[in-house]
């Protein structure tokens, strides 16, 4: 049953994350990665944000890692209810169950794809995957994984195992969202789930995929429901009137021009990501509550990808103005 969360329970980690706010990766930094004259001086702009001393570019993923590793266990130890922190690590799990089960079938090493960010720990993980023994991972995921791989065998086919272990990865994401309580969490999420549905529609008419692959791509629980969006698909009408409730709202009306293969998409995904931005930056006018931790966690994992952006735009040699059109918006 939801517990009742009172503003009062984080009033301490509240603040403490408004303090922290101050630190995070922002448009600001964002402008003295793109203009340092080198790329040593682009990852100097990093020290700002608590990353330390980042020596060349080699360094750069351990650190981010280790950034988002220190930052779950910050928020951790500032919350009795751990659970706000998973909902966001078991996507790490999950991308890790897929590699290593994928692995194991076609007699690969996929280990060097793990992102040891999980609730699992990567290595634990890849010997329960190898010794077939799951009753170790939590509960939905360990029944994920048993079924997954029963129907990568049986079909041979690793996307249709793929979004069997993401539909399995967004129906946890639910349940663990409304066991905490948070409606702020619980509508992340749902979301979430709406863009994750909107981009497979794109992509797969981008593709010229059938309807019977879109329907294998589309996970139920978001604000949108899968048959909505399958019938709006077979019948080739406009998606942006079943998202224009929601904040994908932008988003939808350019998914029809994303839908062409001759037009790039980098509108598009931009347009998805501002929609999940856009509903996170509520957070900045509440006193005190769980949603500015929800926000804070998210937006360091968005200041990753935003770093990974610029640094790899740079080392690409792709001119700053070409660099920021990949960018998203900020939380700060």
């Amino acid at each position: 049953m939801p517990r009742k969360i009172k503003d009062t329970d984080y009033l301490y980690s509240a603040t403490r994350v408004r303090a922290m706010e101050r630190t995070l990766f922002g448009k600001p930094h964002a402008e003295r990665m793109l203009e340092a004259r080198s790329m040593a001086d682009a990852l100097k702009v990093l020290q700002d944000c608590g990353y330390g001393d980042i020596s060349d570019t080699l360094a750069l993923e351990p650190a981010l890692s280790l950034e988002l590793t220190k930052t779950y266990t910050l928020i951790a130890s500032l919350i009795s209810d751990t659970s706000i922190i998973d909902v966001f690590r078991l996507k790490y799990d999950y991308h890790n169950l897929k590699a290593l089960i994928k692995g194991d079938a076609l007699s690969a090493d996929n280990t060097h794809m793990l992102i040891d960010l999980g609730r699992v720990p990567a290595k634990k993980m890849i010997e329960m995957v190898r010794m077939l023994s799951f009753h170790d991972m939590p509960p939905v995921m360990a029944n994920a994984a048993s079924e997954a791989r029963e129907l990568l065998a049986r079909t041979s086919d690793p996307q249709v195992s793929d979004f069997f272990l993401d539909h399995a990865m967004f129906d946890e994401m639910v349940s663990i969202s409304q066991k905490t309580g948070s409606a702020f969490l619980l509508g992340y999420v749902l979301l979430y789930i709406d863009a994750c549905n909107l981009r497979a529609l794109v992509r797969t008419e981008r593709t010229g995929g059938d309807r019977g692959l879109l329907r294998h791509a589309l996970a139920a629980g978001g604000s949108v429901g899968v048959k909505r969006i399958l019938d709006a698909s077979s019948a080739r009408t406009s998606v942006a009137e079943l998202f224009s409730p929601t904040k994908l709202r932008e988003a939808a009306s350019l998914a029809e021009s994303a839908s062409d293969s001759a037009r790039p998409l980098i509108d598009f995904e931009r347009a998805v990501d501002n929609a999940l931005v856009s509903y996170l930056s509520s957070a900045k006018y509440v006193a005190f509550g769980e949603q500015p931790l929800v926000a804070y966690i998210a937006a360091k994992e968005a200041e990753a990808v935003a770093v990974r952006t610029i640094v790899a735009g740079r080392a690409a040699g792709l001119t700053p103005e070409r660099i920021r059109t990949g960018l998203r918006d900020f939380y700060v």
